[in-house]
């Protein structure tokens, strides 16, 4: 088995992300894992620029409908 690494960023809670497009191209399935350790596939591929190495993704969040690390903290 050949496993590939590499760093991305979540953008929003709804599982909004960025991760480099040669993991993406490799045509190894790709899984997410966050500071946290929670595992995340992709639900979808929104578009890959192969010159700059970037692809926005979709996190497939399953029941979670949002990142809760993400969310604003409200005040007490």
């Amino acid at each position: 088995i050949v496993q590939q690494q590499g760093s991305g960023f979540v953008i929003s809670a709804d599982g909004m992300a960025v991760i480099p497009s040669n993991l993406l191209l490799s045509g190894d399935s790709v899984l997410v894992e966050t500071r946290g350790g929670t595992k995340l596939g992709i639900a979808r591929v929104l578009q890959i620029h192969k010159q700059a190495n970037l692809s926005l993704i979709k996190l497939a969040l399953g029941s979670k409908r949002e990142l809760s690390f993400l969310l604003p903290s409200r005040p007490l």
